[in-house]
């Protein structure tokens, strides 16, 4: 996308993750990412998984003009035109961190019929933005060290490894022993509702 004769956005894949996109469409994670490059630019990465659960690209995206609303958009209708809506259509689900932009061209995308499936946040993201907003203040270096940095490190297990409910279940259940051993207070019943706010929004 072109605009004033400046680069606003530009896509690309590889023969290899066009074939694994059009085999596994089911999933499609956007993954905004920034300062990882020379160009000072965000990068998008659209990320989706195999039968087996290896990841694999359905593009990369750079966004040179930051991430704005016309450009993800822009980047939807791409990813259409690329694999044709007989493939996006077959989507079942498409994560992103909670960007309104990104959430937003999602959204008008499946109303629009171009997109299968529902939207949904990544599990990670909700959790640790909530988290650092709300748990973490007033916390000494005790506290974070023997009840936060285990709690973070255990969603951080739950969000890379569960791959079923049941060991989601089995997860969250240890985590709120784990927690009803600590003593009670303001940050420890906010660490809960947010744990528990996770569990229903994804």
């Amino acid at each position: 996308m072109v605009v004033s004769s400046s680069l606003i956005v530009s896509i690309w894949t590889t023969l290899y993750e066009a074939q694994q996109a059009i085999r596994y469409p089911e999933l499609l994670q956007i993954d905004p990412t920034g300062g990882t490059n020379n160009l000072s630019v965000p990068v998008l990465l659209l990320c989706g998984a195999d039968g087996n659960n290896h990841t694999f690209l359905w593009g990369t995206v750079f966004l040179a003009e930051g991430e704005l609303k016309v450009g993800f958009a822009w980047v939807l209708r791409a990813v259409t035109r690329m694999y044709g809506v007989d493939v996006t259509r077959r989507i079942r689900l498409t994560i992103s961190d909670g960007d309104d932009k990104i959430c937003e061209s999602i959204e008008n995308a499946i109303s629009a019929g171009e997109w299968g499936g529902r939207r949904g946040r990544c599990f990670w993201h909700l959790f640790y933005q909530e988290y650092t907003k709300y748990a973490l203040v007033g916390a000494d270096e005790a506290e974070k060290a023997n009840l936060h940095e285990p709690i973070v490190a255990a969603m951080g297990v739950v969000a890379r490894e569960c791959e079923t409910k049941a060991e989601f279940d089995d997860w969250f259940e240890c985590i709120e022993k784990f927690i009803s051993d600590y003593p009670n207070h303001a940050r420890v019943v906010r660490v809960r509702e947010i744990i528990d706010n996770c569990k229903v929004e994804t």
